[in-house]
């Protein structure tokens, strides 16, 4: 679907407005809690305080789930490439000392 430049350009001040609106309940929820992070609970209560349909609140709730698991398997993937960078160092290493033995050895 094709979306007008101006209609495009509407949308996308409609949704910093939107998101704005929403940082600034949140903020102002987070400094009443004497919070200075804003955490998940804080947009929960702005969406319900700024009177948003539960939907808002339970797909805010799914994007935060959707971002954990992206957060952890990305964790995993690095974890995982530094086992993988360790055992090459580690066979590496094992290279560079047998060959030193037979260089040893060729020298005597």
């Amino acid at each position: 679907m094709r979306v007008a430049n101006e209609s495009r350009e509407l949308l996308n001040a409609c949704c910093v407005e939107f998101v704005k609106h929403i940082s600034r309940e949140t903020q102002r929820i987070s400094a009443d809690d004497q919070r200075k992070t804003i955490y998940h609970e804080h947009v929960q209560k702005a969406l319900v305080n700024l009177t948003f349909p539960y939907d808002y609140v339970e797909a805010a709730d799914s994007v935060l789930s959707e971002c954990k698991i992206a957060a952890e398997n990305k964790l995993k993937r690095k974890n995982a490439r530094q086992e993988q960078l360790k055992a090459e160092a580690a066979e590496m290493n094992r290279f560079q000392q047998e060959k030193k033995k037979i260089e040893d050895y060729n020298d005597h």
